[in-house]
């Protein structure tokens, strides 16, 4: 599932490519150079997402069914170049910055919002940072490590979905 997305991504910054290429065919002079300086970024992302995909195809890392972690929404975030997706971090406690780490790294959730699902993250958006803004604690259910990094090797995980939860769980 997670090589899956990395390949469509993939796919994706090919046709890029591909628009940025004819585009600059018909330019000249300023808006030549700009857009050479554009392509030179795509090609870029093109040979990270490239790795990223090999790197995942070879580990062919175990997704598992789902999970669930519990935290305070800390950080919303949103990517528009490759793909664009929305990233979101969770706190152990609000108004903190002691941030829900999986494993020995920071955990990062995110949606793809090129997906076919775009209108069901975008609704989970409002809910994130209404959380946030009030400091309620949220459950996030995602899959197991995505073949594809925030910060460091096995931070992201793909949501599935986001639940506010009013009265904080004691356990």
């Amino acid at each position: 599932m997670a090589c899956e997305s990395l390949a469509q991504s993939l796919a994706g910054l090919e046709q890029r490519e591909k628009d940025q290429q004819d585009l600059i065919k018909l330019l000249n002079g300023h808006p030549l150079e700009v857009a050479k300086a554009r392509l030179t970024e795509i090609q870029r992302e093109i040979a990270k997402t490239s790795d990223d995909l090999a790197a995942c195809r070879a580990a062919n890392l175990p997704v598992t069914e789902s999970a669930s972690t519990v935290g305070y929404v800390g950080t919303v975030e949103v990517e528009t170049d490759a793909t664009p997706r929305l990233w979101f971090s969770l706190t152990a406690s609000a108004g903190t910055a002691d941030w829900v780490k999986i494993g020995s790294v920071r955990a990062w959730f995110t949606m793809d919002l090129s997906s076919t699902e775009r209108p069901y993250y975008l609704a989970m958006l409002p809910l994130l940072l209404e959380a946030m803004r009030n400091g309620d604690q949220v459950s996030a259910s995602h899959g197991g490590v995505a073949g594809f990094q925030k910060q460091a090797p096995n931070d992201s995980f793909e949501a599935i979905g986001v639940r506010v939860l009013r009265a904080p769980i004691r356990f």
